[in-house]
């Protein structure tokens, strides 16, 4: 994993909500948009968590607390 520049770093920690260390979860059908998502996000430090369809982000969502829902919308 590549590591965040400083300005990278600044940035992320900047405005009211500070992104660094975020709890995500991606859905999207596609695994490839998963792969890409995770790789972008977990630069920021994030903990990312994926599913595949509605119904397992419904149940994931229901379990567990996260700060970001990230949805492909044809799902």
């Amino acid at each position: 994993m590549k590591e965040l520049t400083s300005m990278e770093r600044t940035v992320a920690r900047r405005g009211s909500t500070n992104i660094m260390r975020k709890k995500v979860l991606i859905v999207d059908d596609n695994w490839m948009n998963l792969k890409v998502m995770e790789g972008l996000l977990e630069r920021y430090q994030m903990k990312v968590s994926t599913a595949v369809n509605g119904p397992e982000a419904l149940e994931k969502i229901q379990s567990k607390e996260f700060d970001f829902v990230f949805m492909n919308f044809m799902i």
